[in-house]
C-alpha cells in the first residue's frame, strides 16, 4: 500500500508542473493588446513538433530562434481604414505596413471577417471579405477536441490593377478547409520562458483559382487552378490567440517555417519581463577573435551557453551583467567550423535571448 501511495504522490508531483489547459475566450484579442512574433529565418534541421499525447515537454530554445519580427496590435475599428466594410467586426488588428485584419470576437469563436490594405502595391487600400469567415480560435477546446472550418474569399479587380491592362477584369478565389486536432498538452520552453500549452495539429487544404474577363469574349473560368495541403503545429496558452510557438510543415511533413511569441502585452500587462534584449556577434562570421555581446539585461548573474544545432552543449560560462551588458569571448571556445546557437540564461535558469551564428575556424 505504501508503494502505491508513494507512486501516486510522485506521479502527482510530476504532473504538477504541467497543467492541461482549456482554451477560453479570455485569450481573444482586445483593443490595446500587442503581440510580437519572431519568425525564424534559419530552419534548424533538428526542429520537430514532437510527439502527441498528454504531459509532453517541448524545448525550442535552441531550435526556434530570433528572426524577423511581426507586430500585431489590437485597435479600435475607428482607427482602421475601410472598417465600415466589416459591420460585424468587433476589433481590428494592425499588422503593420497599413494592413489590417478585421475580427469578430464572440463567446465561443474568434473569426477573421477579412483584411484591408494595399495588397496589390498600387497605393490604394483594398477590402477582402471572407465568406464564410475563418475561425482562428475556439473557446472550450481541450486535449482530444477537434473542429473543422471552411472559409474563403473572392475578389474581382480591373486588369490594370494587377499589371494586365489587356484584361477587362481578373477574379481571384480562395477556398480553404482547416482541420484542427488538439492532440497534445504539456510544457513549452522558448527563449522567453516556459508555458503550459495545448497543441493544435492543423491541416490546411486549399484551392486557389483565377478567372479572367477578356474584351468581347467575357469570362474565361479556371485559367489557373492550384491546390495545396500544408500543416501547422500551434502551441497555445490562454494569454493570447497567437501561439506561444508555431511550426509549419509541408504536405510531406518537412518543416518550412517556425516562430515564437517574444512579447505580449495584454490589457497593458507585459507577459515577458525582458523584451529589449539584443545579442550580436562581432565580427561576423564568427572566429576565435569574435565576441558575442548581449545588451539590455537587468543587473545580475547569468550563464552563457553555446550549443550545436543538434542541441549538444559545447561551452558554458558564468557572466555578470553589472551595466546590462555581458560578453562571451570565443578565443577559448575550441569550436569547429559550423553553425552554433548562443544563449544567455538568467539566475532562474530561463533563456532570455538566443541566436544562431556561423563559426569559421
Amino acid at each position: 500500500m505504501k508503494k502505491i501511495i508513494l507512486s501516486s504522490l510522485m506521479l502527482a508531483v510530476a504532473f504538477a508542473g504541467k497543467a492541461q489547459i482549456t482554451i477560453s475566450n479570455s485569450s481573444f484579442p482586445k483593443v490595446g493588446d500587442r503581440i510580437i512574433m519572431h519568425n525564424d529565418t534559419l530552419i534548424n534541421s533538428a526542429l520537430t513538433p514532437g510527439a502527441a499525447g498528454p504531459n509532453q515537454t517541448w524545448n525550442f530554445t535552441s531550435t526556434i530562434l530570433t528572426g524577423i519580427q511581426d507586430t500585431n496590435t489590437g485597435v479600435a475599428l475607428s482607427a482602421a481604414p475601410l472598417s465600415s466594410s466589416y459591420p460585424g467586426a468587433t476589433i481590428a488588428i494592425n499588422q503593420g505596413g497599413g494592413n489590417y485584419a478585421f475580427m469578430k470576437a464572440g463567446t465561443t469563436n474568434l473569426e477573421v471577417l477579412g483584411f484591408s490594405g494595399d495588397l496589390m502595391g498600387t497605393g490604394t487600400p483594398l477590402a477582402i471579405h471572407f465568406n464564410p469567415s475563418q475561425i482562428v480560435a475556439k473557446a472550450g477546446m481541450t486535449f482530444g477536441s477537434s473542429y473543422t472550418n471552411t472559409s474563403g474569399f473572392s475578389i474581382t479587380l480591373p486588369g490594370s490593377a494587377v499589371g494586365q491592362p489587356t484584361l477587362d477584369s481578373i477574379r481571384m478565389t480562395l477556398t480553404q478547409r482547416v482541420y484542427n486536432n488538439f492532440d497534445a498538452w504539456g510544457s513549452v520552453t522558448t527563449a522567453t520562458g516556459t508555458y503550459n500549452c495545448l497543441r493544435n495539429n492543423t491541416l490546411n487544404v486549399s484551392i486557389q483559382s483565377i478567372d479572367v474577363s477578356l474584351p468581347f469574349l467575357g469570362w474565361q473560368l479556371g485559367v489557373q487552378v492550384d491546390s495545396s495541403a500544408s500543416g501547422s503545429y500551434l502551441f497555445l496558452d490562454n494569454t493570447s490567440a497567437l501561439e506561444v510557438a508555431g511550426i509549419d510543415v509541408d504536405s510531406f511533413g518537412n518543416v518550412t517555417s517556425a516562430r515564437y511569441r517574444e512579447f505580449s502585452s495584454v490589457n497593458g500587462v507585459s507577459a515577458v519581463k525582458e523584451s529589449s534584449i539584443n545579442m550580436n556577434v562581432f565580427p561576423s562570421p564568427a572566429s576565435s577573435a569574435s565576441v558575442i555581446l548581449t545588451s539590455g539585461l537587468t543587473a545580475g548573474n547569468y550563464t552563457g551557453e553555446i550549443y550545436t544545432v543538434n542541441g549538444q552543449l559545447v561551452n558554458q560560462l558564468s557572466l555578470v551583467a553589472a551595466s546590462g551588458v555581458v560578453a562571451m569571448n570565443l578565443h577559448d571556445s575550441n569550436l569547429s567550423t559550423g553553425t552554433y546557437v548562443a544563449s544567455v540564461r538568467n539566475a532562474a535558469g530561463e533563456v532570455v535571448v538566443s541566436r544562431k551564428f556561423q563559426f569559421v575556424k
